[in-house]
């Protein structure tokens, strides 16, 4: 391209990476070249410039916020490094360079792409093709929106809404379980007390009875989730009401079996709901007894955190996979034979009534570990 009046002529080099690839709207603007460039270097948006081998040519102060890698780590690069394995496995990049080859433009493409910290992000990304001044191809233009937080917030929504309709269905189904359980107990122990020892029919309705318990408490268990109890908190002293949780739960054959170890400050105090807090990690520790085989090792800990205190659940069981971590806590999503799927559900939602939150760190074959964050309450 021929240099303007009182101008030298530009080259691609990586500091004027914009003005290579802008130099085609400057001729006839004047000065206005320049202007373009930072505005497209100070823009929020991470904006990227890609040759037709992949290779990234220019990337802004927005990319470099949003994915942490510096200009000078990434000119050069082809732009697979910033793709999720799974994504380069599905062949994502490939298929976004055909459909911008075909259509020239990819707009609002919702996908993930990989921080410098290992990180991913949601991202709304819009690629097109870019011309030079004669109507080739020289390359495309990438533009990537952080979308992650208002995802988050649309899937709390959906969620929330989801929650709602499960509780109002919930209550209903809970309360007419229960009154005809009731009835149904009642029968079975009045035709069980003329029997005499030894009667096979005892031992099936000895069975009978059994299972009419752990229905009611299936029933117990929508309630809790649905209708809980009004928070009241109370000052305690975490160490020994943690340690008091585990000894009324070592009774049951699940829990026995495995070691305990604590690691929680003596003098750490938090404004807790006793009841609904402790069913929560009566609940966590639960499931992390009954994700281990036997002789397994739970460690209870506790720490303060800047603006809160965390607790700690963490087990040496089986572990899960990745591609359950994200259903693990909805309601009624269980991987076991018995139980109604709602322990974990009524975990959540008795920290968030806390103004916590719980999140779980997990890999196969060795083990997972629950972490709630409770918030100062002064």
């Amino acid at each position: 391209m021929a240099a303007s009046p009182g101008k030298p002529a530009q080259t691609p080099t990586a500091e004027g990476g914009t003005r290579f690839f802008l130099g085609s709207l400057g001729g006839s603007l004047g000065s206005a070249d320049i202007a373009l460039g930072d505005l497209i270097e100070q823009t929020k948006d991470a904006v990227l410039l890609i040759d037709t081998e992949k290779v990234i040519r220019y990337w802004n102060q927005g990319a470099e916020a949003l994915f942490q890698y510096t200009r000078d780590e990434v000119l050069g690069r082809r732009i697979g490094f910033l793709l999720p394995p799974d994504l380069i496995e599905a062949g994502e990049l490939d298929w976004i360079q055909s459909r911008i080859v075909d259509e020239g433009c990819l707009c609002n493409f919702i996908t993930r792409r990989v921080r410098k910290d290992g990180g991913e992000r949601w991202v709304s990304l819009t690629r097109s093709v870019l011309h030079d001044t004669r109507g080739g191809v020289i390359g495309s233009t990438a533009v990537f929106r952080d979308i992650t937080d208002e995802r988050r917030i649309q899937e709390e929504l959906s969620r929330a809404r989801g929650m709602a309709i499960v509780g109002e269905m919930s209550v209903t189904l809970a309360h007419e379980i229960k009154n005809h359980l009731a009835g149904i107990y009642t029968a079975i122990q009045i035709l069980s007390r003329g029997l005499e020892p030894g009667d096979v029919r005892r031992d099936v309705f000895d069975e009978v009875a059994r299972e009419v318990k752990r229905l009611d408490e299936t029933a117990r268990d929508l309630l809790r989730f649905a209708q809980p109890a009004p928070l009241q908190r109370t000052p305690i002293e975490l160490s020994g009401w943690l340690q008091t949780l585990v000894v009324s739960l070592s009774m049951l054959p699940e829990v026995q079996m495995h070691q305990f170890e604590f690691d929680v400050p003596g003098d750490l105090v938090v404004p807790i709901d006793v009841d609904r807090m402790g069913q929560a990690l009566n609940n966590l520790i639960l499931n992390a007894a009954q994700a281990m085989e036997r002789h397994g090792r739970i460690l209870i800990s506790a720490s303060r955190v800047p603006g809160g205190i965390e607790i700690r659940v963490a087990d040496t069981g089986s572990g899960i996979a990745s591609s359950l971590l994200g259903a693990i806590f909805q309601p009624f999503y269980t991987t076991k034979s018995q139980g109604t799927g709602l322990g974990l559900s009524i975990a959540r939602k008795n920290v968030e009534a806390h103004g916590g939150t719980i999140e779980v760190e997990s890999e196969v074959g060795r083990g997972s570990r629950f972490t709630i964050r409770l918030p100062i309450v002064r």
